[in-house]
């Protein structure tokens, strides 16, 4: 099957200054690739007519599908309907229907539509009109005979409504794709370069594409393509080979799973931090129902903190330092009988760039899982009621990504800890 072709312009000064970030871009890529129409370029432009035409001219060139977003609004910047009307040598037509569903908008406000919002009710002669349901810009469609182009709203919920609602299925029955299936299995603690390695003689056929997807301390292996059963056999092995650093697969996260987990078993999670300063409970509150199992946490950043708030003991601290096995054995074991939880998990460690040694150089990290001894199977019991695991890494990058990886490798360790005794 012959491939087509798509292009998507995002239009707005805005985006070009990364005072707003482009996640028009982000929900279109993956939603036409799940229909078989992947993008295969993409322009972000000004509002400048100048620049939106050449940009257009480009896109017209090169591509079957033309996708805009953005410049469809009432103030003067918003041209984009304009250029691309004269770019295809078609009359701007005022349409009745549209004046009225803006005066109507603006009625249920209470409010007067300003004469300026009249320049969204002017349409290109022969575009098919997308009913906006969540604003007062419209999409629209044209079919070119050799080509489409679809003009959307830039207001990231309206320009999702209106591709959901409308535009997907229009694309689906134009241009006649098959589903595309994509399946991504997710690693950790192996670099993208290893993994590439271990899986080089896996053969993906013409029509499976593989991607590497990195994320600090994390890396995502996806393929994509129509062969569902060849995607499964790859991602089979995939399993197989890298079982021990795979966590979990297509549209999980650490914190969906680690949420599932404690949920399901009724079981309660206190969380001590230090170097990530609260990012731990940040992921995890992050998900609705987090109160069902997170009882609370401390961040004790200072050793005056570990000491007082979680019990970690003075000698500890200056025989072995606040970034040590002891001391995140202790932040997690005191966590759990502070909040009466079912396990405290800990972290502690260098972010820098500052604050290393040659002893603990930057990104020195250790982690600590306090488990209540009644979630065991054996009746053997330790004199503390607990059972705790420490783990070090040594973790690369800039603050931001040593803090990132601490908080996912802490979440991992501890999906790790539920497998062994038996809840995953």
């Amino acid at each position: 099957m012959e491939q087509v072709r798509t292009h998507v312009m995002c239009i707005g000064n805005e985006l070009l200054s990364g005072k707003t970030v482009n996640t028009n871009l982000s929900y279109l890529g993956q939603e036409l690739e799940k229909i078989g129409l992947p993008i295969v370029g993409s322009t972000v432009t000004s509002d400048e007519e100048e620049e939106l035409n050449l940009n257009l001219s480009f896109a017209f060139d090169t591509s079957d599908i033309i996708i805009t977003t953005g410049g469809l609004g009432p103030t003067a910047d918003d041209i984009t309907k304009k250029c691309v009307a004269d770019y295809l040598h078609k009359e701007l037509q005022f349409n009745d229907e549209i004046w009225e569903n803006i005066v109507a908008r603006f009625a249920r406000r209470g409010m007067v539509a300003p004469d300026t919002n009249r320049t969204q009710a002017y349409v290109p002669k022969d575009f098919t009109i997308l009913k906006n349901k969540l604003g007062t810009a419209p999409g629209l469609y044209y079919d070119l005979g050799d080509k489409v182009v679809v003009l959307l709203p830039g207001v990231p919920y309206e320009m999702k409504g209106l591709f959901e609602d409308i535009v997907k299925d229009l694309l689906k029955e134009r241009f006649n794709r098959n589903s595309v299936v994509s399946r991504s299995v997710h690693t950790i603690g192996v670099s993208e370069s290893k993994l590439a390695e271990i899986i080089a003689d896996i053969v993906t056929p013409n029509g499976i594409s593989l991607a590497f997807l990195p994320q600090p301390g994390r890396v995502t292996l996806r393929l994509t393509g129509t062969d569902v059963e060849r995607i499964e056999e790859i991602i089979s092995e995939f399993k197989r080979r890298l079982s021990d650093s795979i966590w979990g697969e297509d549209d999980e996260t650490l914190p969906l799973i680690i949420h599932r987990l404690l949920s399901e078993h009724k079981l309660s999670l206190a969380v001590a931090e230090s170097c990530t300063g609260g990012l731990v409970q940040e992921k995890l509150v992050s998900i609705p129902g987090a109160s069902n199992y997170l009882k609370g946490g401390i961040v004790s950043y200072s050793d005056e903190a570990k000491r007082e708030q979680l019990g970690v003991r003075a000698s500890t601290l200056e025989k072995y330092g606040a970034v040590s096995k002891e001391a995140a054995k202790e932040m997690a074991e005191g966590v759990l009988k502070k909040f009466n939880a079912d396990i405290g998990v800990s972290v502690t460690g260098i972010a820098g760039p500052d604050g290393g040694t040659e002893e603990k150089p930057v990104g020195t990290v250790w982690f600590g899982v306090s488990i209540n001894e009644r979630l065991f199977a054996d009746e053997k019991e330790t004199e503390e009621g607990t059972r705790t695991h420490t783990e070090t890494r040594f973790l690369i990058g800039s603050r931001y990504t040593i803090r990132e990886s601490s908080a996912h490798v802490l979440l991992n360790l501890l999906r790790i800890q539920l497998k062994n005794i038996g809840i995953l």
